[in-house]
């Protein structure tokens, strides 16, 4: 299985620190998008440590060789796991950042299967057979509202509560991690963003210019 990767961020036009991480080994199949709150020195520090704490994970998670999907997941729900009390050992070691934290989304492309662990809202899209769809929710109140029916999909995009998180990195309550995985299929393109991304451009929009149109 061939694997080709492409990495961007920004700041934006109003940060002066780039509070995005971003993990990408290529050669073994392993990509993360962390997105740090918290002020400015302490989001950049969470999503920091979120990339550092699954990167030294990962010697030790391929040193077991995984054979079965669900023995994937459980890696990379405790690689986020352990990067939870990292972060939130930030705040003890240092009150004035207490309350910080980090979205987490974790792609893994093996042995012909895509595994995702996720925390927060930053977002992992396939886009296959002309189809772009979202494989992770949204773990926010907005996205709740969502799932109960309250307000539509439309609706959400612009609602107050889009980005109010519900989980994060960081987290001193117990933290609940969204596992699931799939097939790959030749010419799968996946996109993993934070907000930074999917607040200011419309799915539609991303969609032209994944297809080239």
């Amino acid at each position: 299985m061939r694997l080709e990767c492409e990495v961007l961020t920004h700041p934006g036009l109003i940060r002066e620190v780039n509070q995005d991480s971003i993990l990408s080994f290529t050669k073994h199949g392993l990509f993360l998008v962390a997105d740090g709150m918290g002020g400015e020195a302490a989001g950049d520090e969470a999503s920091g440590r979120t990339v550092q704490s699954v990167e030294e994970a990962f010697g030790e998670l391929f040193e077991k060789h995984p054979e079965k999907p669900e023995e994937m997941e459980i890696l990379l729900r405790d690689s986020l796991m352990q990067a939870n009390r990292d972060v939130f050992q930030i705040g003890i070691d240092s009150p004035g950042k207490k309350g910080l934290g980090s979205t987490a989304s974790l792609l893994s492309l093996c042995r012909g299967i895509y595994t995702v662990a996720q925390v927060g809202d930053s977002r992992v899209y396939l886009f296959r057979s002309g189809v772009f769809r979202q494989l992770t929710r949204d773990h926010t109140m907005g996205w709740s509202l969502y799932e109960q029916g309250v307000i539509t999909r439309d609706q959400l995009e612009t609602h107050p509560e889009r980005h109010l998180l519900t989980q994060c990195i960081g987290s001193e309550h117990p933290l609940l991690v969204d596992t699931f995985g799939g097939l790959l299929e030749e010419g799968d393109l996946f996109m993993i963003c934070s907000d930074g991304l999917t607040g200011y451009i419309l799915e539609k929009d991303i969609l032209k210019i994944l297809s080239g149109d």
